[in-house]
């Protein structure tokens, strides 16, 4: 098991498997999204604040969608990020 935090006060339980979007929509979160994770709308940028090496790294779709932001804003979509080992996550979300 991992947790996530997110800056609207919410720590929730996530999975090995899941993907930050899929964690919140379960627990009720604060992430937006419109796509369902296709990804085509970019809705579900956050930013990695901690625990990246939790984390899948960057894939194609995702680079594809938000380009190299990522390198310098650590901004991800929580709709390709998945948890890959236990721990703790923190991210934040941005005001759309």
């Amino acid at each position: 098991m991992a947790t996530l935090k997110i800056d609207d006060g919410s720590t929730l339980v996530a999975n090995i498997g899941d993907s930050l979007l899929d964690i919140s929509k379960k627990e009720k979160g604060s992430i937006p999204y419109s796509c369902d994770g296709v990804p085509a709308c970019a809705r579900c940028k956050v930013v990695i604040s901690k625990g990246e090496e939790h984390l899948s790294p960057i894939g194609e779709k995702e680079e594809n969608l938000i380009g190299n932001a990522y390198h310098v804003t650590k901004e991800r979509l929580a709709c390709q990020v998945k948890i890959v080992s236990e721990g703790e996550v923190e991210i934040n979300n941005i005001p759309e």
